[in-house]
C-alpha cells in the first residue's frame, strides 16, 4: 500500500498571489465576493470547518458522524483569467492616518488577483521599503485551499510572503494542519517550519505528522520533509529523518507502507514495497518479502501502458522454502534441493486498431500448493483447481471475424491434470443481418489438440456450425424459428481400436422459440407481468460415442440452460435430442422506481426421445431410460423492502443418476453498511465440489455471514461456512472493525480448511489453518491489511 500524503499537501502553501506585479492599483469599488452563508453554526474555530450536527441536511455528502471542511462559493472563483496576468486590486472600508511613506487600510481589507483572495482586518503599506503588513483575521483563498493567520508580511521587491501562526485547509480530501511559519519565495519554493499535517477533524488527535521543516519545489514537483514524527493519539510511533513526497498527480519513486501478516502456518509475513516510476507509462513495484517459517523472497509487479496496449507482469518467489515438507509430506523428493517456489503471471490487452485486438492471460507456478501456502488464504485460492494460459489475436472486417488462439492451463489438482491443450485454434466467423429480420451465421473452427503425454490420443478437429434464423416481434410476444447445421471431422493420432482416426459427423437441428407477454396494472404504483416462453429442439439422433473428447463438458444445470440449444460446452458433442421446454415468468414491478419487487420463474424440459446422449467415454453405449425424462427448474426473488431480499432456486434432472441443485439466499443490507447473509446450498453434482473430492459426492452447505454495528464506530464481522455433508467447517472467522473520521483498524481471527499433497492428489487436511490478521489505516496516508480486505470481500456478500 502506498505511503504517501495525498498529493494535495503542498497546495496549502500555494500563495502564488505573491507573484505580485510591482504596480498596486487602488480600486475604490469594494469587492462584493462575500463568503457564502450556510444554514449552519460552526462549533469549532478551525477555518471552514462544520461538524456533522451543524451541516444542512440537504447536503449531498455522507458524513457518517464526521464533519467536513466546506469551501465558500466566492464569485472570484468564476474568473478564468490567468492569475499572473490579472491586475492586483486592494479594497478596504476606510483608510487610516497615511503619509507619503506609509498607507494604512482598515476594515475588510481585500487583496485580489484573479482567483486569489487575501483578507485581513487591516493592512499597512510601506512605500519606502515596499513591504505590506497584514494584521488580524488573515485568510488567503484560491480554489480548494484556505489559509488563516494572525500576521503576514509581503515583500513587493522579492515577491516573498511570510505568514505566522497559520492554519491551512485543503477542502477536497479534508487535509488540514498548522504551521508556525509559512514562507514563499520567488524561486518556486515554499518553506514550512514547525508544521503539522493530518486528515483528522480539528481537535482529534487520531494521527498527525509533526515536522520541523517542509520544502516544496513546485518546479520539480516534490516536497521534502525533515524530521517528521508520526503521532497517534499524541504519542510518536515512528520517526522519519527525511521524506520526499510527490506534489502533483505524477507518481514518484520511493518507499511505500509495508504489509504485515501473522499466521499459524507461515508465522510472521513481512513485505516492504519499493516503488519505481521509470516513466509516466512504465512503473515497477518491487517488494522484498520475509516469511518467518519459510524464508526470504520478493514480489514484483511491472506495468507498461502505450497507445495501443496495456501490459502487466507480476511474479513472486520464496527461495529455499524450509517448510515445504508440511505441504508435501509424501512427495518432497519431487523438488530440487533448492526448493525454490514461485509464481509468475503476464497479462496483455491490445487494440492496435478498431479492428485488431490481442489478449494474453498466462499464469504459472512452481507447484500445486504455492498459491495456497503463500497467497491470500481466501477460499477461492484454497480451492483453486487450475491456472489459465490463454491468448488470442482477433481481426474483424465488415461481416467477418478472424481469430487465432491458444488455450492451455496448469492443473494444480491431480484430477484435472489429464487435459488437452488447444495449440492453436483458428476461428472464422461470418454474420449477416438483413432488413427482413433474417440472420445468417457461419462459424468455422479448426483446432489442433496436444497432450503432454506422447502416447495419448491427439489430433485436429474441424467444427462447422452454420445457422439461419428469422424473428418476428409483436406487442404481445415474439416468434423465432432457427435452423442449424453442425459438422465435425477429426484427424487423429494414437487412436485405439474404439476410435476411427478420420471420424466425421453431420447433424441438422431445428429450433423454434416463442413467447407471449401479458401485463396488468395492479394499482397506480405497481405493474404485474406474465411471460410464457416455449423452446423446441429437434435433432436427428446419431451415435457420437465413437468421437473423442478433447475440450467438452456437460453444461452446468441452470434455469437458463433449459432454453439453450446445446447441453454441452465445447464442440466434441452436438445435442441430438428432441426436446421441448415450457417456462413462465411473473414479475411485480414498482413503477416509481422501476425496481422488480417480486420475480417468479418456473420451467420444465421434456425429452421426447427414448435415447439421450450423455458425455461418456468413447465406446460407452448411449444411455437409455424410460420416456419420462425431464428437467424441472424454478427461481424466485422477492424484495420485502429496501433492505431484505430472498432468493431461491431449484433444479432437478432425472436424465441420469440423481442430479439436483437447490439454493436459498436470504440477505439484508442497510444503508449504515449492516449486512446479513444466510445461504443454503445442496447439490448432487460432483463437479461443483472442488475441495471435497475424497469426501461424499453430495454437497450440502450452510453459509452465514454478518456485519453489524456495535456502536457508531465499531462493527462486528463474521462468517460460519459449514459443510453439512461431511460435518466440518470450511471457513470460520470473526473480528471487529473500528473506524473514526481519520483512522481505522480491524482484527480478524480465522480458521479455514487446509489443503495438502498426498503424493498423488490434493486432499483436505483435518487440521484447520488458523490465523490472526490485522489492518491499520491512517486516512490520507495509506493502510496495511490488503489480505484482510480480500478475505472479507470474498466471505461476506455485499461487503
Amino acid at each position: 500500500m502506498s505511503f504517501e500524503i495525498k498529493n494535495s499537501l503542498p497546495i496549502l502553501l500555494k500563495l502564488l498571489f505573491l507573484c505580485i506585479t510591482a504596480h498596486i492599483q487602488a480600486d475604490e469599488n469594494q469587492h462584493t465576493g462575500n463568503e457564502i452563508t450556510f444554514n449552519t453554526t460552526k462549533t469549532h474555530n478551525f477555518i471552514d470547518w462544520f461538524d456533522s450536527n451543524s451541516i444542512d441536511a440537504n447536503k449531498s455528502f455522507d458524513l457518517k458522524h464526521c464533519g467536513k471542511f466546506i469551501e465558500p462559493d466566492l464569485t472570484i472563483f468564476d474568473d478564468s483569467d490567468d492569475i499572473l496576468s490579472s491586475p492586483l486590486k486592494i479594497t478596504a472600508d476606510s483608510s487610516g492616518d497615511s503619509s507619503e511613506e506609509e498607507a494604512i487600510l482598515n476594515g475588510n481589507v481585500e487583496i485580489t488577483q484573479g482567483q486569489r483572495l487575501l483578507r485581513s482586518d487591516s493592512a499597512k503599506i510601506n512605500n519606502k521599503s515596499n513591504q505590506v503588513s497584514l494584521v488580524g483575521n488573515i485568510v488567503f483563498r484560491e480554489p480548494g485551499i484556505a489559509i488563516a493567520s494572525d500576521h503576514a508580511e509581503i515583500s513587493l521587491d522579492s515577491k516573498e510572503i511570510t505568514m505566522k501562526n497559520a492554519q491551512y485547509v485543503i477542502h477536497g480530501p479534508s487535509l488540514n494542519g498548522t504551521a508556525e511559519t509559512l514562507k514563499r519565495g520567488n524561486n518556486g519554493e515554499f518553506i514550512v517550519e514547525n508544521a503539522t499535517y493530518s486528515n483528522c477533524q480539528p481537535g482529534d488527535s487520531g494521527w498527525n505528522f509533526v515536522t520541523s521543516k517542509i520544502t516544496i519545489n513546485e518546479n520539480e514537483g516534490y516536497a521534502s520533509i525533515n524530521k517528521a514524527n508520526l503521532k497517534v493519539n499524541g504519542s510518536t510511533i515512528f520517526y522519519f529523518p527525511y521524506l520526499k513526497l510527490p506534489i502533483s498527480s505524477e507518481r514518484m519513486t520511493g518507499l511505500l507502507i509495508p504489509d504485515l501478516d501473522i499466521s499459524q502456518t507461515n508465522g510472521l509475513d513481512y513485505t516492504q514495497p519499493l516503488y519505481f516510476n521509470f516513466a509516466p507509462n512504465f512503473d515497477t513495484l518491487f517488494s522484498p518479502r520475509y516469511v518467518e517459517n519459510r524464508g526470504f523472497g520478493f514480489n514484483i509487479k511491472m506495468r507498461h501502458l502505450n497507445k495501443w496496449s496495456r501490459n502487466e507482469l507480476t511474479g513472486s518467489i520464496i527461495f529455499d522454502d524450509k517448510n515445504i515438507n508440511e505441504s508435501y509430506p509424501a512427495n518432497t523428493s519431487s523438488f530440487s534441493s533448492s526448493q525454490n517456489r514461485y509464481e509468475i503471471a503476464f497479462s496483455h490487452i491490445g487494440h492496435s486498431s478498431d479492428q485488431l485486438i490481442s489478449y494474453i492471460d498466462y499464469t504459472k507456478t512452481s507447484d500445486a500448493l504455492y498459491i495456497k501456502d503463500l497467497g491470500n488464504f481466501t477460499i477461492d485460492e484454497i480451492t483453486l483447481s487450475h491456472l489459465n494460459q490463454f491468448s488470442y489475436l482477433e481481426y474483424q472486417n465488415n461481416n467477418w471475424l478472424y481469430k487465432i488462439s491458444t488455450t492451455d492451463f496448469q492443473s494444480i489438482v491431480e484430477r484435472y491434470s489429464d487435459h488437452y491443450s488447444a495449440l492453436p485454434s483458428v476461428e472464422i466467423i461470418g454474420a449477416y443481418r438483413f432488413n427482413n429480420n433474417l440472420n445468417i451465421r457461419l462459424t468455422n473452427k479448426f483446432t489442433n489438440f496436444q497432450h503432454k503425454s506422447n502416447n495419448q490420443l491427439e489430433g485436429t478437429r474441424t467444427a462447422l456450425n452454420y445457422s439461419i434464423d428469422w424473428i418476428k416481434f409483436t406487442d404481445w410476444g415474439y416468434l423465432k424459428p432457427e435452423f442449424h447445421l453442425s459438422h465435425l471431422s477429426y484427424n487423429l493420432d494414437n487412436a485405439d481400436n474404439s476410435l476411427v482416426s478420420d471420424k466425421t459427423l453431420t447433424l441438422p437441428t431445428l429450433v423454434l422459440k416463442g413467447g407471449i407477454s401479458l401485463e396488468k396494472f395492479i394499482n397506480p404504483q405497481n405493474l404485474a407481468t406474465i411471460d410464457a416462453e416455449m423452446f423446441y429442439q429437434n435433432s436427428r439422433a446419431k451415435i457420437q460415442n465413437d468421437l473423442p473428447i478433447f475440450d467438452t463438458r456437460e453444461r452446468t444445470l441452470s434455469y437458463d440452460s433449459l432454453f439453450k440449444k446445446d447441453r454441452f460446452v465445447g464442440s466434441d458433442r452436438v445435442s441430438n435430442e428432441e426436446r421441448i421446454t415450457i417456462g413462465v415468468t411473473s414479475k411485480l414491478i414498482n413503477l416509481d422506481s422501476l425496481d422488480e419487487k417480486f420475480v417468479f420463474q418456473a420451467a420444465r424440459s421434456y425429452f421426447l426421445d427414448d435415447e439421450i446422449m450423455y458425455l461418456t467415454q468413447p465406446s460407452t453405449p448411449t444411455l437409455k431410460g424410460n420416456r419420462n425424462k425431464a428437467i424441472n427448474a424454478f427461481k424466485i426473488r422477492a424484495y420485502f423492502n429496501e433492505n431484505w431480499e430472498l432468493e431461491a432456486s431449484s433444479i432437478k434432472s432425472n436424465l441420469q443418476k440423481r442430479r439436483t441443485k437447490n439454493v436459498v439466499n436470504l440477505r439484508y443490507n442497510r444503508d449504515d453498511d449492516s449486512l446479513f447473509n444466510l445461504s443454503y446450498r445442496k447439490s448432487g453434482e460432483l463437479s461443483n465440489n472442488e475441495f471435497s473430492y475424497h469426501l461424499t459426492q453430495e454437497i450440502e452447505q450452510l453459509d452465514f455471514s454478518i456485519r453489524t454495528s456495535l456502536s457508531n464506530k465499531v462493527n462486528f464481522v463474521g462468517r460460519w461456512y459449514h459443510d453439512l455433508s461431511n460435518q466440518r467447517e470450511l471457513e470460520i472467522f470473526g473480528g471487529v472493525e473500528y473506524s473514526s473520521c481519520c483512522w481505522s483498524m480491524a482484527v480478524l481471527a480465522r480458521r479455514s480448511i487446509n489443503v495438502v499433497f498426498n503424493g498423488l492428489d490434493t486432499e483436505i487436511d483435518p487440521n484447520m489453518r488458523n490465523s490472526i490478521i490485522f489492518k491499520l489505516e491512517l486516512k490520507g496516508i495509506g493502510s496495511t491489511g490488503q489480505k484482510l480486505d480480500k478475505i472479507l470481500k470474498k466471505g461476506i456478500f455485499g461487503y
